[in-house]
Formats: C-alpha cells, sequence, structure tokens
C-alpha cells in the first residue's frame, strides 16, 4: 500500500458523521444514540449544538459482543445445561449435538445452554418461555419459567450471572441489538424441532436488577384447525355457522389474552373461505397462513395500522374481512361502516363476556345506533385444561366443586354424571391435566338485543337479556364439559373465578 493510499485510508476513518448519518450507520433510533451517550456506551464530539462521531468509534460499538463467562461462570453454564437436558432425557428427547462455532470455550457453553433450555420447552409443549432476575433465599438467581397449558411452571434457578450472557445470546439470535439494555426490543427466533417449524417471538425488558426476556411459541407449519374440532356444542355450532353465512354484519370474537380467540376465528375464516369467496385478514402479526386468505399483517412503523390497512382491503373487493384487534373509535367504525356497506366482519377483541364484549365495542362507536344495527352476535371464550387422558379417572359425583358449579351456571343437570379427574403421572407432570379445551358462549343479537344496544343498556342488562331467550354462559357449557369428563369442576370454576 503507497503512503497516499495509507493517508487516504486514515482520513476516511477519521471522518466525522452528523447524528442522522450516525443513526442510518448503526441502524438504531435518535434516542437509542442519547441514551448510549449519556451512558457513556458510545464516544461522539459536541460540536456547537451538534454531535459528531467518527467511523471508527462506531465500528468500535458495532463490535462489541455478546457478555463472556468466567471460569466459574463457564462451570455453572455446563452444569445448568446438563441439568436441562437430562431433563429433556427424562421426557425422551435426547439432546441434539450443538454447532457452537463460538471463538472460546465460555461461549460455546451459552450456546449449549439455550439450546437445552429451548428444546425443553418445545418438548413440554410449552407456549412460552420466561427469563427473568429474582432473589430467592436472599440470593440474587436467573429465573427460569415454562408456561405450559396456561399455568407458569419453575423448570430452574440458575445462578444470576448466567443471565446476561444468555439473554445476550437469544438476542443475538433473534436478530437485536446485544449492547441496548435501556430498551424494550423485538425480534424472532426460526427454529426446527421434531419435524416441525416454530417461531419464538422474542421480547426483552429493562427491569430492576437487569434484563427480562420472554420467549413465545409459535408453531409455523400446523394445519388451520377444524371447526368441528373445537369442542363446540351442537347448538351452538349451529347457531354459530348460521352466523358465519350471513353476507353481511359484525361478530365479535372475545375473550381474555392466551383464551384462543386467534384460533377460533382462523378455523371460522376456512369453514367459510373457498375459491368462491373472497376472504382478507388484518393481523399483528400474521400467525397462520391460510391457504384460502390474503393476509395483510400490521406495520405501524412502517405506517400500516389496522385502520389504514382496512380502508386499502376495501379497496380489493372482499366478502369476508377478518380483524385482529379493535380497540379504538376508528377502527370500530369503519368495522361498522364496512358491515353496513354489505361485508361480513369477524372482530376480535379483549372482553370478559359475551355481553361485555357488546358493550365495550358499542362504547368505542360515538353512536349506539349503527353499531346496534351492524351486529350480529358475539362469541367468548375461555380455556381450561383437559383431565390427563393417562391418569384420569371417575370421580364423586357429590364433589363440593360439581355441587358448587351447576349451582353456579343454574341447571338442572343430574350430579349423576362422567365426572373425572386426574391423580397425577409423568405424562402430565403430576398436575392431572394434559392439553387443553375451550368453553363458549354465543350471543346472537335479534330485534330485541338490538333495540337494547341503542338504548344503551349495560352488559348485565345485555346479558339478563340473552339468558332469557335461552342463550347459554360459560358457566353452563363448563358444567357440560366437566359432566362429560372433559375437565375437572375445579377447572371450571378457577378460569371463571369463581370460589367453590
Amino acid at each position: 500500500m503507497t503512503e497516499g493510499e495509507q493517508a487516504s485510508n486514515t482520513a476516511k476513518s477519521e471522518e466525522l458523521l452528523s447524528l442522522e448519518e450516525a443513526v442510518r450507520f448503526l441502524g438504531v433510533s435518535r434516542p437509542t444514540i442519547y441514551r448510549m451517550l449519556s451512558a457513556g456506551d458510545l464516544k461522539g464530539l459536541r460540536v456547537g449544538r451538534q454531535w459528531r462521531f467518527s467511523k471508527d468509534d462506531l465500528m468500535t460499538h458495532m463490535a462489541r459482543t455478546e457478555a463472556t463467562l468466567g471460569p466459574r461462570a463457564q462451570a455453572d453454564a455446563e452444569a445448568e445445561s446438563g441439568f436441562f437436558a437430562q431433563e429433556a432425557a427424562n421426557l425422551g428427547l435426547a439432546m441434539e449435538e450443538v454447532d457452537a462455532d463460538a471463538a472460546s470455550p465460555d461461549a460455546a457453553a451459552v450456546v449449549r445452554l439455550c439450546s437445552a433450555m429451548v428444546r425443553l420447552a418445545l418438548a413440554m409443549r410449552a407456549s412460552d418461555l420466561h427469563l427473568e432476575p429474582r432473589r430467592s433465599g436472599g440470593e440474587e438467581c436467573a429465573l427460569v419459567r415454562y408456561r405450559i397449558d396456561g399455568e407458569l411452571h419453575v423448570a430452574r434457578r440458575m445462578p444470576r450471572r448466567l443471565l446476561e450472557p444468555v439473554v445476550d445470546r437469544l438476542k443475538s439470535m433473534a436478530g437485536l441489538d446485544v449492547g441496548e439494555r435501556r430498551l424494550p426490543q423485538s425480534g424472532r427466533i426460526p427454529i426446527d424441532f421434531g419435524g416441525a417449524e416454530y417461531e419464538l417471538r422474542a421480547a426483552t425488558l429493562p427491569v430492576f436488577g437487569g434484563e427480562a426476556m420472554t420467549l413465545r411459541v409459535l408453531v409455523r407449519d400446523v394445519q388451520v384447525p377444524d371447526l368441528g374440532r373445537l369442542n363446540l356444542s351442537d347448538g351452538l355450532r349451529a347457531r354459530l355457522d348460521a352466523l358465519l353465512h350471513c353476507p353481511n354484519g359484525i361478530l365479535l370474537v372475545s375473550g381474555p389474552t392466551g383464551s384462543g380467540k386467534t384460533t377460533t376465528l382462523y378455523a371460522a375464516l376456512q369453514s367459510i373461505s373457498g375459491d368462491g369467496v373472497k376472504t382478507m385478514t388484518v393481523e399483528d402479526p400474521v400467525e397462520l397462513v391460510l391457504p384460502n386468505a390474503t393476509q395483510v399483517a400490521v406495520n405501524p412503523r412502517g405506517g400500516i395500522t389496522i385502520a389504514s390497512a382496512l380502508r386499502a382491503v376495501m379497496q380489493h373487493d372482499p366478502d369476508v374481512i377478518m380483524l385482529a384487534d379493535v380497540t379504538d373509535q376508528e377502527t370500530a367504525q369503519a368495522a361498522v361502516q364496512i358491515a353496513m356497506n354489505g361485508h361480513l366482519v369477524l372482530c376480535q377483541l379483549h372482553a370478559d363476556s359475551a355481553a361485555g364484549a357488546i358493550d365495550r365495542f358499542v362504547s368505542l362507536c360515538s353512536d349506539p345506533y349503527y353499531p346496534a344495527g351492524a351486529l350480529i352476535g358475539a362469541l367468548n371464550q375461555r380455556l381450561v385444561r383437559r383431565v390427563c387422558g393417562q391418569c384420569g379417572a371417575e370421580a364423586e359425583a357429590t364433589q363440593p366443586a360439581a355441587v358448587r358449579l351447576v349451582e353456579v351456571a343454574g341447571t338442572a343437570d343430574d350430579l349423576a354424571a362422567g365426572w373425572r379427574r386426574g391423580f397425577g403421572c409423568p405424562a402430565c407432570r403430576a398436575t392431572g391435566y394434559r392439553g387443553r379445551a375451550a368453553l363458549y358462549e354465543l350471543i346472537t343479537v335479534d330485534r330485541e338485543l338490538a333495540a337494547a344496544i341503542r338504548s344503551q343498556a349495560s352488559a348485565e342488562e345485555l346479558a339478563a337479556a340473552a339468558r332469557a331467550q335461552g342463550q347459554e354462559n360459560l358457566a353452563i357449557d363448563g358444567v357440560r364439559k366437566a359432566a362429560a369428563g372433559l375437565t375437572t369442576p375445579e377447572e371450571v370454576l378457577r378460569v371463571l373465578g369463581i370460589a367453590v
């Protein structure tokens, strides 16, 4: 290299970039750069009221590596990896050899530990994996928990020194900024396991004591659920089919977070979609690819909100539209207008009852008159744990929980039914439950209920009016499914928030 070329390269490395150029160079936001400057994580030069940055300093920051381990922490990582591998072996799962592709043994130990943790979560059918800093017995630890069948279970309390390296490794896998520890981040980790493709939705959060991380597990190649396999009673299935074949109107599908609303909506769309029906969805994010639907993913950063996507979708001549979530007035009123223009709209929202879903949707609109004319029904659901198929056995018909459940439901069902309960086995981790099923309630909006909505009736008044017409609630469906041995009365009461 000539002296001239060396001088040119030196000049380029010493070139000062503006704040906007540094933002583009690092691929981060302006607030993130300001936070890095205030924390001393990034070097900058103040010129008047402007910041300038050298390329060398920016490249040094980008070259920052994940947290490394000392000898003691490396031994801890190997021990914890062995623990998770043994737990997987107890389930009949052999841990695969991991190609760490690491420059140091401690990095390889972290790679093996992360792989073992994730694979055990998948083997145990966990829907979420939680990593959080905690104090246990006066000592700090890294708490690892799995959510299985809707319940959180503590998998391990690891040494606190392992939390940062493990989180850094998972952040790297998700394409996140390893050096950013002061702002929440989110990303995705694709993974293959047992012949299936999974996607882990990674989210980090700065918390007291460190950084917490949650991985939500999604199966990418799962088949679209069939409406006939969702444990709908015959009567409710017939009423729901009638609503799904209405030429226009709004059907609300509600429930708390994690109650299976998206699964029900996908199954409903699949039952009515086909070559002769144009189905479109607006989702955040798209969780499952529907073969007979055109799906739009919301991207607020890119300017695609639910409301704006909905307006764009209307230019593509749809017959059926699904909205992943309705949380604001603009979206609710747009859904009403679309339904009144002759389209069927399936809306997902959070509510604790079918009547509560109607009340909340109407409250989002400026005038109850129009939503009352557009609404055709509201479905609400909950997920209950199933009795384990291996250790389940008959239970006493007069058990207090069964008596209490029948009392709450107000039914005349005979207690001498097929009540069952699980007594605990390795397959269900001694819980007595394995898998989940749904409880449903469906309110069909007729002229009488539409009039009540226009008069701004409360959720309690709407529920009473629906019950007077013979429409069943969640408790009644819970009695039916507990009496059939699908779940237990204790589980139904727990999910409904009712004391025995």
